[in-house]
């Protein structure tokens, strides 16, 4: 699944010039909405009449974290569109989806930085006080 995901983000990266997850969801169509949901989880994807939704939590609408959430629900789009039954009465299918998920966030992310900045970041921290990056996301990075 890693090649896949590469292609995914090239293609992307290719095609609409960002790594930004909420410009893509916008070139996407992807409908993007904040609701509370109690925090828990802080984002959520859906599929509703063949339309893809992205739900976040208000609680993150002003926070960083929001960044790295939004890359990883939009991961879920490019991951299992069309299994989410599926996904929720398999619990090892929920698992890899989520870490697929993971990975691609963590390196839409890095991309989103290096598009921002000119240059990779020089620590793990820098991405996670821009744009909330989990500390222990590292290990999904694919250089």
């Amino acid at each position: 699944m890693e090649k896949h995901l590469a292609r995914v983000l090239a293609k992307l990266k290719i095609t609409y010039g960002t790594s930004d997850p909420f410009r893509l969801c916008d070139y996407l169509n992807i409908d993007l909405r904040y609701m509370d949901m109690k925090q828990h989880p802080l984002g959520k994807t859906a599929w509703m009449l063949g339309e893809s939704i992205i739900l976040l939590d208000e609680s993150i609408r002003d926070d960083s974290r929001r960044y790295f959430v939004c890359a990883h629900e939009l991961g879920h789009f490019f991951d299992d569109k069309g299994f989410a039954g599926f996904y929720v009465a398999n619990q090892r299918f929920k698992d890899i989806s989520e870490r697929e998920a993971d990975r691609f966030a963590s390196n839409l992310i890095f991309s989103l930085y290096v598009e921002e900045h000119g240059e990779e970041p020089s620590m793990i921290q820098e991405l996670s006080a821009e744009y909330g990056y989990p500390i222990d996301g590292q290990y999904y990075l694919t250089k």
